[in-house]
């Protein structure tokens, strides 16, 4: 799998091998100076977050014949009350449910690594008209 993060405003690209150097990475995470990480496997599938470790957004992107659809990933309980994350690549618009923390990132980042899904116990809300 490939780990795609920015440091600094430079980004890098690079093997990921090891769930250990996942969450090294994903901890890193910072508004403004490590702004995002994401992680592709070799169908191009991937899941990404931007934020800080207290407040991030969490999307995944799966492709299937040709086509894909994207989700923003959520905590069980739904809300409609919208939440703004800020950081350099954003502001980014979420529902209050939406709004993740550096644990939900490991937990969902790790699975992606072993399983290439998401756990069921998260909400994924379907934003694939945005890309399309």
């Amino acid at each position: 799998m490939r780990l795609t993060f920015e440091e600094n405003g430079v980004s890098d690209n690079q093997m990921l091998t090891s769930l250990e150097i996942l969450e090294e990475t994903l901890n890193r995470i910072d508004p403004f100076s490590f702004p995002y990480v994401v992680l592709t496997n070799e169908n191009e599938d991937y899941i990404q977050c931007a934020g800080s470790r207290e407040e991030m957004a969490i999307e995944a992107r799966f492709y299937n014949n040709g086509t894909f659809k994207h989700f923003v990933l959520g905590r069980e309980l739904m809300s409609k009350v919208w939440a703004k994350i800020e950081c350099k690549v954003g502001p980014i618009d979420v529902l209050s449910h939406e709004v993740m923390d550096l644990n939900d990132a490991i937990i969902l980042f790790k699975s992606f690594f072993l399983s290439g899904d998401i756990p069921q116990n998260y909400n994924k809300r379907n934003i694939t008209k945005q890309f399309l």
